[in-house]
């Protein structure tokens, strides 16, 4: 997603469940577009209001929506925090 302009990092951040997911942020590195991890078996993804955006058992399910998702919010996302 990085690398196709679509975020500007991906970094892992531990919530306050304690589960590791994966986090899609802006240019500036300041604010969260969208995430995505794994939980009792199921891959997911949220947005950055922590909204589900996709769930589904593979991996492959979730990360086909996430383009898609980034591209639709991208304007909004970068100017909000």
């Amino acid at each position: 997603m990085v690398d196709r302009g679509l975020a500007g990092a991906c970094v892992p951040v531990e919530t306050e469940a304690g589960e590791l997911v994966i986090a899609l942020l802006d240019y500036d590195h300041q604010c969260l577009i969208c995430a995505f991890g794994k939980s009792q078996g199921w891959y997911y993804a949220l947005d950055a209001a922590w909204q589900p955006l996709a769930q589904g058992q593979l991996i492959d399910d979730v990360l086909a929506v996430l383009p898609g998702a980034l591209e639709a919010h991208r304007p909004a996302a970068a100017n909000a925090c």
